[in-house]
């Protein structure tokens, strides 16, 4: 039976790094979140993205996390990477001016590179909404991102036009001519029926949730059922961009 490669992914992150903060933890892995997704990669070697922003909706901001844990988060960079996903709740990237996108992301990802170090990676970025115009998606490319994940529904993503998202939906990716890689995302989590039920027609299965959801311990039990199922079916293996 041949190998399925997975790349699994978490939206919306920041909570989880103000926790750690708040109560001075001495290990990143005291946060019930990322306790969590180390379980995952211990049971069944599957790494994941966790897709940051500056600010929650609190105006709560990454300036105000630590590095303590620094140390820590690299010597687990193999399996836990942190990639840039919008600067707040409300971002919009699909008519940003790219002197804006510019700040943005470079605000968020000095403060990430600051508390996580080298578990940086933004080869493969899932942007808010799916949101980015051509600007943006060009930053990002000659800012060494290889990969944007593209909408899991009939979303056209980015600066893709209809043709290309129809290209995107048939083959699962498609290749821009200055060489940017768009991936479709298979699904959502939260959509389990829809998850448990996904039979993927290729050898890639691109899924995430939300940080906030991650909070639920019967959500969290429904994401260890889908990879335990995963796990029956054949040999399974985290995907990176090539």
């Amino acid at each position: 039976m041949p190998k399925l490669y997975i790349h699994f992914s978490v939206d919306d992150v920041i909570n989880s790094l103000l926790w750690l903060e708040r109560v001075q933890a001495k290990s990143c892995f005291e946060s019930d979140v990322l306790r969590y997704l180390r379980s995952i990669y211990e049971k069944f070697r599957i790494g994941v993205t966790l897709n940051c922003m500056y600010s929650n909706e609190r105006g709560h901001t990454l300036s105000e996390v630590s590095s303590r844990w620094k140390d820590e988060f690299e010597n687990n960079r193999e399996w836990l990477r942190f990639s840039f996903h919008c600067y707040d709740p409300k971002s919009d990237y699909s008519e940003i001016p790219s002197e804006f996108f510019k700040l943005e992301y470079n605000k968020t990802v000095h403060e990430l590179c600051r508390i996580v170090g080298t578990a940086v990676d933004n080869s493969i970025i899932r942007l808010h909404f799916f949101y980015g115009n051509s600007h943006v998606v060009d930053y990002l490319f000659n800012n060494q991102t290889k990969c944007l994940l593209s909408s899991d529904d009939e979303r056209i993503s980015y600066d893709l036009t209809s043709n290309e998202k129809q290209q995107l939906d048939i083959n699962g990716e498609y290749i821009s001519r200055k060489g940017m890689k768009y991936v479709r995302t298979n699904f959502r989590v939260e959509k389990y029926d829809k998850a448990i039920n996904y039979r993927s027609k290729t050898d890639r299965l691109i899924f995430f949730t939300h940080e906030s959801l991650l909070m639920d311990d019967d959500f969290q039990k429904k994401i260890i059922t889908y990879f335990e199922t995963l796990s029956k079916s054949g040999d399974i293996e985290s995907w990176r961009v090539s």
